[in-house]
């Protein structure tokens, strides 16, 4: 995948998709069909907008994203997107007029067309919005695209909801918003050496430490390790039965995976199954593990 800094100059003709696409929810990627179709039309790279960090810092410093860049990137890729143009939201971004930041992208990039959701805004305090688009638009002679509001069974998707899911422990309902499963990617690191005690090999997951995690307990996961994919449980939390009370992702892998230290890993995960408890022994925890696995 190509990806362009927002202070960048391409000659590449794009349609652009707006918005953050933190999540890629089942929103997002109405707006992406459309980008991907109206790209296709007009003899152009599908591309999308987005953010490099986390730009829910600069309104909640405890803020967390679904999707890192490189997380998103992979997803976007799979699904038709061949370009992001990233930008850094700070201080100085956040305060940038509507009008500059259009006259921006205009200005470094060669746009053939516009896609956005009903609801986008942009510019410092929101103050540009679809009609404002719209009309700037119109000045270009460019195409813009406006994907109306998207439900499922009623309830309106969106990245709130989706980390609201998540924070509960509902993968399952997360998911369905995703349509992909809820995913972590990072690096293999040393545990606690007691994975030898389970019958099944383990894998200490490093993340980023700005990703959003799911509510603490144990979950059904699918481990895609060096291009293959294993059945999984993974513990999100604590390990009480070891007097372990530090947060990890822990995850047990069904089969043969080979030698996981220092390799990237993704886990995908398909639902909640338990809450953490403390049990009596290594022993019981080994069983209960096993009976997990059985998902």
């Amino acid at each position: 995948m190509l990806a362009l800094d927002f202070q960048s100059r391409s000659e590449l003709p794009i349609v652009l998709g707006l918005g953050f696409f933190d999540s890629v929810h089942y929103g997002h990627r109405k707006i992406i069909e459309r980008v991907v179709a109206l790209a296709d039309r007009t003899g152009a790279t599908p591309a999308l907008f987005t953010f490099g960090n986390n730009a829910y810092k600069q309104f909640n410093a405890t803020g967390k994203l679904i999707y890192t860049l490189d997380e998103r990137k992979r997803i976007l890729e799979q699904i038709g997107i061949a370009c992001v143009v990233a930008a850094r939201f700070d201080k100085a971004f956040k305060a940038t007029d509507r009008k500059d930041f259009l006259d921006a992208l205009f200005d470094r990039f060669s746009i053939r067309g516009i896609v956005c959701g009903y609801d986008y805004l942009f510019g410092a305090g929101g103050a540009g919005d679809c009609e404002y688009l719209k009309t700037y638009c119109a000045t270009k002679g460019v195409a813009l695209e406006v994907v109306d509001k998207i439900e499922l069974d009623g309830e309106r998707v969106s990245s709130t909801e989706v980390k609201r899911l998540l924070s509960c422990g509902d993968v399952e309902k997360a998911n369905r918003f995703l349509v992909d499963p809820f995913s972590m990617t990072g690096t293999v690191v040393a545990g606690r050496g007691e994975g030898h005690l389970f019958g099944f090999p383990t894998a200490n997951l490093a993340y980023p430490s700005g990703k959003l995690t799911p509510a603490c307990g144990v979950y059904a996961t699918r481990t895609t390790v060096d291009g293959k994919t294993f059945k999984s449980v993974t513990n999100v939390g604590n390990k009480p039965t070891f007097g372990d009370m530090r947060f990890s992702v822990e995850t047990f892998v069904a089969g043969e995976p080979g030698d996981l230290y220092g390799k990237t890993m993704t886990l995908k995960f398909i639902r909640f199954l338990r809450s953490i408890r403390k049990f009596d022994s290594p022993e019981q925890l080994r069983a209960q593990i096993h009976s997990d696995m059985e998902w």
